[in-house]
């Protein structure tokens, strides 16, 4: 008869441990798929921005050529000053763009959802071991 309450306690230790290994699991693939969605979202902005940095730059730098000779002929300064201020110019744009950038990417959230999950499942194992 003593055997009885023993062999259920295995049983619920057994089952509690492989709901435990089920939840890691799962939660373990709601990382790898959520980890997944964002790499290609990421991947996908970066050949964008990748191509449009590029285009940027052939373009600005033919830009600034074309503005500093116009400059240069129309003020009747030397070319090195037109690019020097031309070159002021676009580090302060540079240093918007970033200052921006850095904002947004602060305000960017990583993993949301298994984040909340694994909130969710740590506050249900406290309420059932606060609650024996």
């Amino acid at each position: 008869m003593t055997e009885t309450p023993t062999a259920t306690i295995r049983t619920l230790v057994r089952d509690v441990l492989s709901d435990a290994r089920e939840l890691v699991r799962e939660e373990v693939a709601l990382l790898r798929a959520e980890v997944r969605e964002q790499a290609d979202e990421a991947k996908g902005l970066g050949m964008m921005f990748g191509g449009a940095l590029v285009l940027a730059l052939v373009g600005v730098a033919l830009l600034c050529v074309a503005i500093a000779a116009a400059a240069a002929e129309l003020f009747n300064v030397p070319q090195w000053a037109s690019y020097l201020v031309l070159a002021v110019l676009l580090a302060l744009g540079a240093y918007v763009l970033v200052s921006q950038g850095r904002k947004q990417a602060s305000e960017m959230q990583v993993l949301p959802r298994t984040r909340e999950s694994l909130r969710e499942n740590v506050a249900w194992i406290q309420s059932k071991s606060s609650s024996k």
